[in-house]
């Protein structure tokens, strides 16, 4: 028999079988060990530097290219082309309150520069409509308010203080009618000048309007001045030109009316308009305007150097952001709220182009790109299989954007709807001033964010945790990015950059800045895992792993001992007819015609007897010994 047959070989098979489950047993063993240790290891530095740089280039190319309406970013759609595969889908938009999605999220409530805000912006210039069309000598508003505030400020001795330097008034006898009379140096003057008033004919109705004249010659839009300081601030405007900010008179010749935007002017811009016609000194006349000069210093106007001393343009800025902020509440009190929707309809009508262009981009490039790949990597490519070889992969992309039709039309539905309440709040943040107006832009991004936060709650595939996780950190992140904006508006006008280097220099800062504070926030709670999510996960993946290492370990037990016992039943198959055929033989056998020698030898290796017939033979004739 050959030694194939041997029955010893089974043994061996059956040794050597064990030994390589034993060693590839420890093999998983140590590799499920380091995948563990990779899960509960928190590398959260590397994750938040690479989310950073991540969302900053998204930014980048979403405020560069007025991306906004697309609802998708760069890198997000690049990372999904990098990864797509049919058998896993790579889709950062289905996780839904992930880090990233959050982030990105939160981003996109806010544009600094599109087209539709631009829209926005020429509508509001074309409705804007002079507040006061008659001449102030013929209005009773301005007189009779005028005379009720400078009888309200008198004290008990009937003195009156000016409001900005604190200093009281003095009083010179002039005679009227015969009779002596006592006139104060200070006049009540309009915080707001009444020639720049406007309101938005479109949205403001006429009873609002109305309101807003009686507003303009209220307490709330008064304060009393050196008469010196009222009449040297003169008409003075704040314009636009080239993209520049300029305070220009509006009785000089360079004054044009097409670029002034006093009536929407921060209050740090009218301050500041008023203080430079305080601080001007005027070459071209005789004597530099020295008189003038010269009593504003002494009423407290002007420091020695000739400047506005910095309490005094505090106390106005302080006067000109209660009157603009008494005034955004009268107009957002009497606004044509169904024109403001009707408008939001409109320009999300004009969006809703890029909103759809954004899914069908978002679902249909990544398989074309790895159907794509996929035929120029295959080396048996040719010009005649290729045509086929694209026509079934544009049915397997076409099946493919078909299986997403619903994930796309929930999408372009809750992103036509967040686009309404984006147009809707900004129309009204277009309209107001002062404080309203960046309480109102923290309104839209609240409001914004409960929009998705009610996504993520009716999410079905979330658990509880991980939605009362993905709303903490959605709103976290909100907030983040609100007090940025706001510190950077403090900043820009504590700073004073001229524009428009402040958007050349706080623009790019503000995205940076915004998103290294975001992508941080996010890093503390995510550490902080108030909900047990990432603990959750972490459990989970191991799970997941301690199952992945048991079906592994499983197949490697099946397959091992399959083909172990594959070879060893052949080898008994195989001894079993040679032990049957032998007793046949022997069954027949006859001793004068048959040597049975070979018989034995055959039974002699397929048990490993190990016996020597010859020196046995030779041993029992007597030849050896």
């Amino acid at each position: 028999m050959n030694e194939s047959y041997s029955l010893k070989d089974a043994i061996k098979i059956r040794c050597a079988m064990e030994e390589y489950q034993d060693t590839k047993y420890m093999n998983i063993l140590r590799q499920l060990n380091e995948q563990t240790n990779v899960v509960l290891t928190d590398d959260l530095g590397t994750e938040f530097v690479q989310n950073c740089g991540r969302d900053l280039a998204g930014e980048i190319v979403r405020n560069c290219f007025d991306t906004a309406n697309y609802n998708i970013t760069v890198d997000q759609l690049a990372t999904r082309i990098l990864k797509f595969s049919y058998e896993e889908d790579y889709d950062p938009l289905a996780k839904n309150g992930g880090w990233g999605d959050i982030t990105k999220t939160v981003y996109n409530y806010n544009e600094h520069n599109s087209a539709e805000l631009d829209a926005i912006t020429k509508t509001m210039e074309k409705a804007s409509t002079q507040l006061f069309e008659i001449d102030r000598d013929k209005d009773k508003l301005d007189r009779n308010g005028k005379k009720a505030y400078r009888e309200s400020q008198k004290d008990e001795n009937g003195d009156l203080f000016d409001e900005l330097t604190g200093v009281k008034a003095e009083k010179k006898t002039v005679w009227r009618n015969g009779k002596p009379y006592e006139k104060p140096d200070v006049e009540a003057d309009h915080i707001q000048a009444r020639k720049s008033a406007k309101y938005n004919a479109r949205y403001i109705t006429d009873a609002g309007a109305e309101e807003l004249r009686v507003f303009w010659n209220s307490p709330d839009n008064m304060q009393m001045m050196h008469k010196s300081a009222n009449a040297s601030k003169s008409d003075i405007r704040v314009c636009k030109v080239d993209g520049k900010v300029k305070y220009v008179n509006a009785r000089n010749k360079e004054y044009d009316a097409s670029t002034d935007i006093t009536d929407r002017a921060t209050p740090e811009q009218l301050a500041d308009a008023v203080c430079a016609q305080w601080e001007y000194i005027n070459e071209k006349r005789k004597g530099g305007n020295q008189d003038k000069i010269k009593k504003l210093k002494e009423k407290g106007y002007l420091d020695e150097n000739g400047k506005v001393p910095k309490s005094v343009r505090k106390e106005l800025v302080r006067n000109i952001k209660h009157s603009q902020n008494v005034e955004s509440t009268i107009i957002l009190k009497n606004t044509d709220y169904k024109q403001v929707g009707s408008d939001a309809l409109d320009y999300t009508k004009a969006s809703i182009g890029k909103i759809i262009a954004g899914q069908v981009i978002y679902y249909a490039a990544p398989p074309i790109v790895y159907e794509v790949k996929t035929i120029i990597l295959k080396k048996d490519i040719t010009i005649e299989n290729a045509l086929e070889k694209l026509t079934d992969a544009m049915k397997r992309v076409t099946d493919y954007v078909v299986s997403k039709l619903k994930d796309i039309f929930v999408n372009i539905a809750f992103n036509s709807l967040k686009k309404f309440v984006k147009s809707f709040m900004d129309i009204l943040i277009n309209m107001v001033k002062a404080t309203v107006k960046k309480l109102l832009k923290m309104a839209k991004n609240l409001v914004l964010s409960t929009v998705d936060a009610v996504r993520i709650i009716a999410n079905p595939n979330s658990s509880r945790a991980e939605k009362a996780d993905s709303v903490v950190n959605l709103y976290a992140v909100t907030i983040t990015s609100c007090v940025i904006e706001i510190l950077f508006e403090l900043g820009g006008d504590a700073l004073k950059i001229p524009e428009p280097f402040d958007d050349i220099i706080f623009g790019p800062l503000q995205i940076l800045t915004t998103v290294i504070c975001t992508n941080f926030t996010m890093l503390i709670l995510k550490k902080a895992d108030l909900f047990g999510v990432r603990q959750g996960f972490k459990m989970s993946k191991i799970r997941e792993l301690f199952a992945d290492a048991r079906d592994e370990t499983i197949r490697m037990y099946e397959v091992s001992t399959n083909v172990a016992y594959a070879e060893i039943d052949e080898i008994i198959e195989n001894a079993r007819k040679e032990s049957l055929a032998i007793y046949n033989r022997l069954e027949e056998y006859d001793m004068k015609t048959y040597s049975a020698r070979d018989d034995l030898e055959i039974i002699n290796q397929m048990f490993n007897m190990n016996i020597d017939f010859e020196s046995d033979w030779l041993k029992f004739i007597g030849v050896q010994r």
